[in-house]
């Protein structure tokens, strides 16, 4: 989380700009997040609340105990595939590459492709390998993938390169043990937002075409998409006042009062769910704006 944070803070001092900290409640680095253990120390359990509250000397290693058990599930449960890390998919976009995992044996597996997070300008595949393993381990061939970032990578590219892994990975079912019916899509944070807008890009035509391209699976194919704390609301993002997140979707849009723009109107993830959307298993972490508005 702090090399997104430096990642911020380069892009904004490359081109001679400030957040609004003021206007919108977002500051480039903000105390309480870095306080908090967001430097490395603690990691979002996908099963358990996030505690902001506690500082970084009472903050549990979560991103240790998560890789240790990852290493032990994988001993046992997980294949080695040395010739699936940092495979390209053959992206028209720069960072286009991804690792993939499975669990032992022989039959085809449901495939779970999965977006890291880093408020789009951040982060790496890398990070994730650990809970992707975990996935791997209870019966899943995941695919962990990298992307382009913003604001060299605009909005839609990371949706056309979750595309391209799709294609790329389809084409390359019998190798890696796919079962192409089954095809989930996850991340968190950023990842999160990318995956719900990718169940949008499968089921809803009129969306697709916002979009462009020609989408790699079904809808039919698509039985899932697994939302770790992203955020799915655009018009009500700002008001929130969570760190960084409207300084994001500038990255994303190119515009800094991106509300009614054509990106972010796309962006809007809950404007465009219709009856189609496939199903969705969501979690939050306490400080996350989708869990704020609900205590609220």
């Amino acid at each position: 989380m702090l090399e997104t944070v430096r990642a911020f803070s380069r892009i904004m001092k490359e081109v001679g700009i400030k957040s609004d900290r003021g206007g919108n409640g977002n500051a480039l680095v903000d105390d309480r997040f870095v306080g908090a253990g967001l430097g490395g120390s603690r990691r979002v359990d996908s099963d358990k609340p996030h505690d902001d509250s506690a500082n970084d000397g009472d903050a549990p290693d979560l991103r240790g105990q998560r890789r240790r058990e990852a290493k032990g599930l994988r001993r046992g449960a997980v294949e080695d595939r040395h010739d699936a890390t940092d495979a390209s998919y053959e992206s028209a976009f720069d960072n286009g590459v991804l690792d993939v995992y499975a669990a032992k044996g022989d039959a085809p597996l449901p495939l779970i492709v999965y977006a890291h997070g880093g408020y789009y300008v951040g982060d790496d595949k890398a990070d994730f390998g650990y809970y992707c393993q975990s996935l791997a381990a209870r019966g899943y061939v995941v695919a962990n993938i990298n992307y382009q970032h913003a604001p060299e990578g605009r909005y839609p590219t990371q949706m056309l390169q979750v595309n391209e892994a799709l294609r790329y990975l389809t084409a390359h079912a019998e190798e890696y043990r796919i079962d192409t019916t089954k095809i989930f899509i996850g991340g968190d944070s950023a990842g999160g937002h990318l995956s719900s807008q990718m169940g949008l890009y499968y089921t809803n035509p009129a969306f697709q075409a916002r979009i462009g391209g020609t989408p790699a699976i079904a809808k039919e194919q698509l039985k899932g998409v697994i939302l770790h704390c992203g955020y799915y609301n655009i018009d009500t993002l700002r008001a929130t006042g969570f760190p960084m997140i409207a300084d994001s979707v500038w990255m994303m849009t190119g515009v800094k009062h991106y509300e009614g723009t054509v990106k972010a109107v796309s962006m809007n993830t809950v404007a465009w769910i219709t009856p189609d959307y496939p199903p969705v298993s969501s979690t939050a972490g306490t400080r996350t704006p989708s869990s704020r508005r609900r205590r609220r």
